[in-house]
């Protein structure tokens, strides 16, 4: 959402935790500026170890926060408190085990554990550790715990090569899917953040299809396949598990995370692919396996 005046600027708290997808800020922070956010970094000590504070201020056009900084002289009111009144919106990326565990129990030691527990702004908690630690049981009950917090909207990480070098679930969700999140809170008019469709199931569809005509031409259409997944994001956000069925994606922008996406070819593909996810759902209905009411279907 692009603002056209200084004074209309959206605030935009970016807290960052010393996780090693840390280094993947600065392009946020970047980004975030180009569209005309106004952005303050919090750095906590270990991330300042990871990236540099001088390179968020210049980024970001305002001085870079540190865990120093609490408590300093300077200040006529505690800084947590003037920066949790200052953003509208926060963004906690990278969230690390450690840091969840202090929000969790309400532990307020540091700048932002401070944040996080005087915060009641929409949050947008973008986590990021390794699979090992993430698939730890304290940790997920911890982050059991952040899902029923009302002003989070909570985007798990994403599955791939670590920065360890192997291969899980673990990595910070994409800068543009983070992006996108921060626009959908964005166009909730200060209405408090819900996830309405939890326990709700969609099949969405999008982009085009390839129809043979003959062995050397074929028709098809200019969709992307954006709309189909920026529909499929939204219910997500909102709580709901969504499949999308689509044809070839054509935009630049990285964000089918958190979606089971399923690629077709032409019309016929489409069917079955349709027909049996539908078939798939009514089974699961029919066993107890699936909550009701089921799928819900949306042609794009």
């Amino acid at each position: 959402m692009k603002t056209k005046s200084k004074e209309l600027k959206v605030k935009v708290l970016l807290l960052i935790t010393g996780s090693i997808a840390a280094v993947r800020i600065p392009l946020l922070v970047s980004q975030l500026v180009k569209d005309n956010y106004e952005v303050k970094c919090v750095v906590s000590g270990n991330a300042e170890k990871i990236i540099q504070p001088l390179s968020l201020s210049i980024l970001s056009r305002n001085t870079c926060i540190l865990d120093k900084d609490q408590w300093s002289y300077l200040h006529s009111r505690p800084l947590h408190i003037d920066l949790c009144d200052w953003a509208d919106v926060l963004i906690m990326a990278p969230l690390t085990a450690t840091t969840l565990s202090k929000w969790v129990i309400g532990n307020a030691d540091g700048l932002i554990s401070s944040i996080l527990i005087a915060n009641n702004k929409p949050i947008i908690v973008a986590p990021a550790m390794n699979s090992k630690m993430w698939s730890n049981k304290a940790v997920n009950r911890n982050y059991i715990y952040l899902q029923d917090y009302p002003n989070v909207l909570l985007l798990k990480p994403s599955e791939g090569i670590l920065a360890c070098d192997e291969i899980g679930v673990g990595k910070i969700p994409p800068n543009d899917l983070i992006q996108l999140a921060l626009k959908f809170l964005l166009l909730q008019n200060k209405k408090p953040y819900q996830r309405d469709l939890l326990n709700k199931e969609f099949l969405i569809t999008g982009g085009c299809t390839s129809e043979k005509i003959d062995a050397a031409r074929k028709i098809t259409n200019n969709s992307s396949g954006t709309m189909g997944l920026m529909l499929a994001q939204v219910a997500r956000f909102r709580g709901a598990k969504v499949k999308y069925i689509h044809g070839p994606l054509k935009n630049k922008l990285d964000i089918t995370e958190g979606i089971n996406t399923y690629e077709i070819e032409n019309s016929n593909d489409l069917i079955n692919a349709i027909e049996k996810e539908i078939s798939k759902s009514f089974a699961e209905n029919a066993n107890g396996t699936s909550n009701p009411p089921g799928v819900k279907t949306v042609i794009n």
